[in-house]
Order: structure tokens, then C-alpha cells, then sequence
């Protein structure tokens, strides 16, 4: 089985479109995005999944501070009226009270998850983040896969956490470790048994890399 950049329906939503049917996925995941974009793009998810959920915006605030983050009511409805964004931790910990897949920013190209869709000149070239990338996708091998890769699949994987790394901007273990129990969540509720080592390591990508960028529009 292989996913399409991200496998975007979730089976437990009778909306799909409200999180990303694959037209939608498409379209967010070749599209530039400023800061208004995301807002905009986060506003109206973090709307659906409330409406879809009936879960008031009272309820959501209890729950969100159960786990010692600071996201009263009052910024929940900035949030959805766009007057404000959301940091990586208020997203992931709404996701998973709400149930729901974390929506998709940023400039993500679905084939190498290039930065910008421009080419990658030698002067771009970063040695100390290829270091990393290649030390990411060893420890994703053994902790995931259990095993040696063929290196054509291995090379993949790694170009995939490079440009992962390159086009955040920067490296937050932190927001790794939790794009991953995202995925985590997904192979579970989905039964992606026969996942392929580089659509996992994709889809974790883009996990990564739509919570740094959620970081990084947080006010």
C-alpha cells in the first residue's frame, strides 16, 4: 500500500473534505503558504473538527488544560476567528482531544518535499544537516523497520528528512517525537501493516513539518 504524499481520509469522519480529501491534500501540499494562509487554513479546521466533534470551545479549553497548556476559550475563538494562530503544542494537543488528523501547512512539494520547488544548487548543500538526516533515517530504520533497507529505498528515505530539515528551517526533536506518535495513530487506526519504509518516513515529514511551521505562525 502506498499513501498519496499523506493518506488523507480518515475513516471515523463522515466530512472528509473538512480535513483533507485528496483534492484538498493536493492542493495545500503544492501551495505556498504565508502566515495569513495558515491561520486561514487552521481557523477553519480547527472549526470542523469542534463542529464535527460537537465538542464546545469551553470543553476543548478544559481539556487543553489538563495538560498544562495555556489555550483559554477566549483564545480558542481567536483562533477560529483568525485573529490569532496556533503554537505546535495547542495543535497537536487539540488534534488528538478532537480525534482528528493535524491539517497540512506550508510549502510542502509532494515528490522530495523540496524547499520552494527550487533546485538545490552545491552552495545550498548543508553537510551538518545531512549528518542529521542520515542519522534520523538509521534510528527510524532500526526503531521502525527492524532491518537493513535496500539503498536505493534507503537514499530516498534520507533525501525525504533532509529537505524535511531544510525546509523547516530548523530542528525540533520534540515536534519529531510527536509527528511521529501522529503517524503512530494513523498506522493504528488505519492498519497500515504493509507500510513502505519511505511512505512512513514521508508521512512523518510532513508531520514535522506542519508543526514547526505552526510554530513558527504562532502568536
Amino acid at each position: 500500500m502506498r499513501l498519496s504524499h499523506i493518506d488523507c481520509q480518515y475513516p471515523h469522519f463522515r466530512n472528509y473534505e473538512n480535513y483533507g480529501s485528496a483534492p484538498v491534500c493536493e492542493n495545500m501540499q503544492n501551495s505556498p503558504m504565508n502566515e495569513i494562509d495558515a491561520r486561514t487554513r487552521i481557523a477553519t479546521w480547527l472549526k470542523n473538527a469542534l463542529d464535527e466533534t460537537r465538542l464546545s470551545q469551553v470543553d476543548l479549553a478544559r481539556e487543553i488544560k489538563k495538560r498544562q497548556i495555556n489555550l483559554d476559550q477566549s483564545k480558542i475563538s481567536r483562533i477560529i476567528n483568525n485573529d490569532r494562530g496556533m503554537s505546535a503544542e495547542e495543535m497537536l494537543a487539540a488534534a488528538e482531544i478532537l480525534n482528528v488528523p493535524l491539517p497540512t501547512i506550508g510549502t510542502t512539494q509532494p515528490r522530495f518535499l523540496a524547499s520552494d520547488g527550487n533546485e538545490m544548487t552545491e552552495e545550498d548543500f548543508n553537510p551538518d544537516l545531512s549528518d542529521l538526516a542520515l542519522k534520523i533515517t538509521k534510528e527510524l530504520e532500526e526503531s521502525e523497520f527492524q532491518g537493513e533497507m535496500h539503498p536505493d529505498t534507503y537514499i530516498e528515505a534520507s533525501a525525504l528528512i533532509y529537505n524535511m530539515l531544510r525546509g523547516a528551517g530548523a530542528w525540533h526533536p520534540q515536534l519529531f517525537a510527536a509527528s511521529r506518535k501522529m503517524m503512530a495513530k494513523v498506522q493504528k487506526e488505519r492498519n497500515l501493516t504493509n507500510l513502505s519504509f519511505t511512505d512512513y518516513v514521508k508521512s512523518v515529514a510532513i508531520y514535522y513539518r506542519t508543526l514547526a511551521q505552526a510554530e513558527k505562525n504562532s502568536t
